[in-house]
């Protein structure tokens, strides 16, 4: 999956926007959500919580950014982890 399906992907199967923000959308999330961001090191992923940011990777491929985004944001978001289970095989 690449950056522009992921951002169609997450409102199709019902995450709210205040859990992420890719590519600067305006999305607000201080009080805690994953980021995707392209930088001039690569494309930068991390959590956010508090304006503190934790767990940041930069990746020069879009596919291991995206996997790495949905890796933080399974352990923050009950509606996604819920999507994962349910479309398990």
């Amino acid at each position: 999956m690449n950056i522009k399906e992921l951002q169609k992907f997450l409102p199709r199967i019902g995450i709210s926007k205040t859990s992420y923000n890719i590519e600067a959308d305006g999305s607000e999330v201080s009080s805690g959500g994953v980021v995707l961001e392209s930088t001039p090191k690569g494309i930068c992923v991390y959590y956010t919580e508090r304006y503190v940011d934790y767990e940041v990777k930069y990746f020069k491929e879009e596919e291991a950014a995206v996997k790495y985004f949905l890796y933080l944001l399974e352990g923050l978001s009950n509606d996604y982890k819920s999507y994962k289970i349910k479309h398990s095989a």
